[in-house]
């Protein structure tokens, strides 16, 4: 680990070489891990190798695999997709405990705590979609 240093004070003004308080970047998130992303109004299961909150840049993409549910527990690969950033919602990760990922069938198997965390969390957004749906479906009423 290594120890932080301040910004020695400038000889000429004697200001700090830096207006801003410096802070230490946060730690590196996981390299590949799985999560529940909300992607064109649906959520799916994708395995993402670069996280949407750490893209530097506004014209860079997110590349996740995504996954569809084929049975109780068990995810298929789908397809790769490219998407800007504002386009993939992280809803909740998932700890490698709760995954096996068969790679070379392209299968990932889920606990079934966090299949019951998936019907959770796509019951609550089929109710912000018909709260959304309900107050644009309505004109408003004039007086």
């Amino acid at each position: 680990m290594t120890a932080l240093t301040c910004p020695s004070p400038s000889a000429q003004t004697g200001l700090l070489a830096y207006p801003f308080p410096y802070y230490p970047p946060s730690p590196p998130l996981p390299s590949s891990q799985f999560a529940f992303a909300r992607i064109n109004g649906e959520v799916v299961l994708v395995q993402i190798f670069t996280w949407p909150e750490t893209v530097s840049s506004a014209l860079a993409a997110v590349d996740p695999k995504i996954f569809r549910h084929e049975f109780i527990t068990i995810f298929r690969f789908s397809h790769c997709d490219s998407l800007h950033p504002t386009d993939v919602v992280v809803l909740e990760q998932i700890d490698d405990a709760s995954t096996r990922y068969e790679e070379d069938s392209g299968t990932v198997f889920l606990a079934r705590d966090v299949m019951e965390r998936l019907q959770k969390i796509t019951l609550a957004e089929r109710m912000r979609d018909m709260q959304q749906r309900r107050r644009t479906s309505y004109p408003p009423r004039w007086r």
